[in-house]
């Protein structure tokens, strides 16, 4: 049981080193903002490769007799979506409340109408 002091200083910090660690580690579980922004950023970049995938299919899809109208409509639409994409980052919370509000709304009218064609 005679250890030397040096290898037990030695030990000692180690052993305080792995601690630091491990409270390093549990404090980052512990963020849950941090990982809610860290999931957020996430799904941004996965919605964002989504759509331009899609758009670029869409795009390589339309006729050509049909390309000035699709940059027509594309010139009109493409400030409205800037301005809801601008308005999310302002207030999330809102905007998530808006689109639940939506889904709700969409899911009663779908229900009526199921209602209805079975009457």
């Amino acid at each position: 049981m005679a250890e030397d002091p040096g290898a037990i200083r030695e030990e000692i910090a180690e052993t305080r080193q792995e601690l630091a660690d491990t409270i390093a580690k549990l404090g980052e579980k512990a963020d849950v903002k941090a990982q809610a922004g860290a999931k957020a950023d996430e799904l941004k970049a996965t919605a964002v490769s989504t759509a331009s995938e899609i758009g670029a299919k869409l795009d390589a899809a339309v006729p050509d007799q049909a390309r000035p109208a699709v940059d027509a409509a594309k010139a009109r639409v493409g400030p409205a979506v800037q301005a809801g994409a601008d308005a999310v980052q302002r207030d999330p919370k809102r905007a998530a409340a808006i689109a639940a509000g939506v889904l709700v709304t969409l899911s009663v009218l779908r229900r009526l109408r199921r209602r209805a064609r079975r009457r």
